[in-house]
């Protein structure tokens, strides 16, 4: 009888085991690879992030520059002493576009300048410089620089240095005068300024070792008024002279009417026209 008892002891119960060395090495894989993903996608942001920004510091220096030059020549001041406009060409300069200077008296908008204000006509020189240096005393790149200075100083022996950007490597003027375009003006020789002064500047990114071209142009309106030319000017039109009263006596002549008398309105076909009732003369 005791040998149908279960005897059967019962099956231990088994504990899970962890991760094996293959499947952590295959997670560290895997992880590894997102991240580096990850953080090259946010490289490649950051630095599409500061090439833009630093892009576009360096075209909008060289725009400011630009309407600095634009502004100054639609300015300029030409018939008394020491204002002659005088535009030299040179050679050299990054993009082969020269190097060029271009000296002229203008107005000038009220400046601090080395801790004191300067305001009024004053002799303006537009260049590109290559003594400039760094903090550290190494030489610097070449830059688009404009000396300011009294009419008395021909020589721009005590003119103010501005530096309006550091990434114009070239510049180039361009004059129209009787019809044509030359490189180079003086007033003193030709008693007159140009109509349009043309302005090419070459623009450096060092980043990318790329250099642009930037143009524009200056007109000066008031060249022919400074010059002693008469502009002639279209007259506004004259209001007619007041009607003189007629002699005592005289017949007033009758004034036409304004409007015209109106047309009577054609009638459809087939429409008829109410009647009007009946005058008293009628009746009778």
């Amino acid at each position: 009888m005791n040998n149908c008892a279960n005897t059967t002891a019962a099956a231990p119960r088994r504990v899970p085991d962890g991760f094996s060395l293959l499947e952590l090495m295959l997670a560290i894989t895997i992880m590894s690879m997102v991240l580096v993903s990850v953080y090259a996608a946010f490289s490649a942001g950051s630095k599409a992030c500061r090439f833009g920004a630093t892009r576009a510091q360096i075209f909008h220096s060289a725009r400011i520059a630009m309407q600095d030059i634009l502004n100054t020549i639609e300015n300029v001041e030409f018939g008394d002493t020491n204002t002659a406009f005088i535009g030299v060409s040179q050679p050299g300069g990054l993009g082969g576009i020269g190097e060029d200077e271009l000296e002229f008296a203008a107005n000038t908008p009220p400046a601090l300048l080395n801790g004191r204000w300067f305001v009024g006509p004053a002799r303006v020189r537009y260049r590109i410089d290559h003594s400039s240096t760094t903090p550290t005393g190494k030489r610097a790149g070449p830059r688009l620089v404009k000396d300011v200075t009294r009419l008395d100083d021909p020589l721009f022996e005590n003119a103010y240095t501005i530096e309006l950007s550091p990434n114009v490597r070239g510049l180039s003027f361009l004059y129209l005068g009787e019809r044509k375009y030359v490189r180079e003006w003086n007033s003193e020789l030709d008693q007159k300024l140009p109509e349009i002064v043309e302005v090419t500047m070459a623009v450096y990114e060092e980043q990318t070792d790329q250099t642009h071209l930037l143009r524009s142009a200056a007109l000066i309106p008031s060249m022919r008024v400074r010059q002693g030319e008469r502009i002639e000017r279209p007259e506004p039109p004259q209001p007619p002279p007041p009607e003189q009263p007629p002699p005592d006596g005289a017949p007033r002549a009758a004034r036409p009417s304004p409007r015209s008398p109106r047309a009577p309105r054609p009638l459809a076909p087939g429409h008829l026209r109410p009647a009007l009732p009946p005058t008293k003369g009628d009746e009778l």
